[in-house]
């Protein structure tokens, strides 16, 4: 049975708490919302409907190739929002603070995999709103400030059945980077 594997870089507990404390803002504001409950996190690849035994093999050499990396401060600087223009939704996320040193870790991150998912560095706050809600949220984040950082020291990989079932993500595996 073919999986869809999630690659995810997990902030520090306190960036973690922030971003659920302004997601219950949200379902204060709009009510319950898909992804209200998901922890934080900065996606770095996503490989859906994959054979396993082909994964496990391309892990070999994203594994070989990230391990080499050094842990990097990663600095959060407010929000910003995307438009999905083939099904008319927006999201709102944390934007992470682009540097020299971040901008090219992260560039050398996307090299690690077979194919690029990473475009536009993020938390995701609230994923898929209508226009609607996004007009009754984005004046309050656009406002906001918010700023800290964390260490990317490792990326988790989680798995789940492609074909729908009630167990949702598990952890897989995780990559860990060097120290320095």
């Amino acid at each position: 049975m073919n999986k869809d594997y999630l690659f995810v870089i997990p902030p520090s507990e306190a960036v973690s708490l922030q971003v659920s404390h302004y997601k219950s803002k949200v379902a204060e504001m709009i009510g319950d919302y898909h992804g209200m409950n998901t922890k934080a996190h900065l996606t770095v690849n996503y490989l859906p409907n994959k054979d396993p035994h082909h994964v496990a093999l391309a892990l070999e050499t994203i594994k070989s190739k990230a391990i080499k990396l050094p842990p990097v401060n990663i600095g959060v600087n407010g929000f910003d929002f995307f438009e999905h223009r083939k099904n008319d939704t927006l999201t709102i996320y944390v934007a992470i603070k682009g540097t020299y040193q971040t901008d090219n870790w992260l560039d050398a991150l996307k090299k690690c995999f077979p194919t690029s998912y990473l475009k536009v560095p993020h938390i995701t706050i609230t994923k898929g709103m209508s226009a609607d809600d996004f007009f009754r949220l984005w004046p309050q984040f656009k406002q906001l400030k918010y700023e800290d950082a964390f260490v990317a020291d490792r990326v988790l990989i989680f798995e789940r059945n492609t074909i729908p079932d009630t167990k949702g993500y598990s952890l897989f595996d995780v990559i860990s980077f060097k120290n320095g």
